[in-house]
């Protein structure tokens, strides 16, 4: 038993550990990224669609917003703020992310589609058909094509710290 707690410890401070370098990778190129002002639409559409997932998983848990709101002591207003202090951070992202998809013409293989379909199934508990029928190829496509890309911008950040990391040693 303490093995099994040791070794999900480790894969824990693992995952952590690459999550932290792929978040600094990913603010890293939007901060030098060249990218015109967001427009105010884009900034708002992403906020409406972050309240609606929000309220959406409360109600899955069976707390509709008029609830959610009388508990939390807040209004809509108050959801839309919270949402707008990082929305324009959001977008930026997923502009660049979608810029890289398409400078690296990255597409995924009908391999990589099959893969991803595979684990949707096992985690929401649901036959690959089913998951096939509720997402489009293009959605699948979409989504794989922005995880490899985060994985282009997370293994060329690996390979500058570590090019860095080997400067430093031959300077001493």
């Amino acid at each position: 038993m303490k093995a099994k707690i040791k070794d999900e410890l480790k894969e824990q401070k693992t995952t952590a550990a690459h999550d932290a370098i792929e978040d600094e990778a990913i603010r890293e190129a939007v901060d030098n990224a060249e990218i015109a002002e967001v427009p105010a639409a884009m900034i708002e559409e992403d906020i409406h669609r972050q309240m609606d997932q929000y309220l959406a998983n409360m109600q899955q848990q069976g707390i509709d917003p008029k609830m959610y709101f009388q508990l939390t002591g807040t209004t809509e207003d108050d959801l839309h703020k919270q949402f707008a202090a990082d929305a324009e951070r959001r977008v930026k992202t997923n502009l660049v992310l979608e810029a890289i998809v398409e400078a690296e013409n990255i597409e995924p293989s009908e391999d990589e589609i099959s893969a991803e379909v595979k684990d949707l199934a096992g985690q929401y508990g649901m036959e690959e058909s089913a998951v096939r029928s509720a997402l489009s190829e293009d959605m699948l496509k979409h989504d794989i094509a922005v995880k490899k890309a985060v994985d282009e911008i997370t293994d060329s950040a690996k390979q500058d710290k570590k090019k860095d990391d080997d400067e430093k040693d031959d300077e001493k």
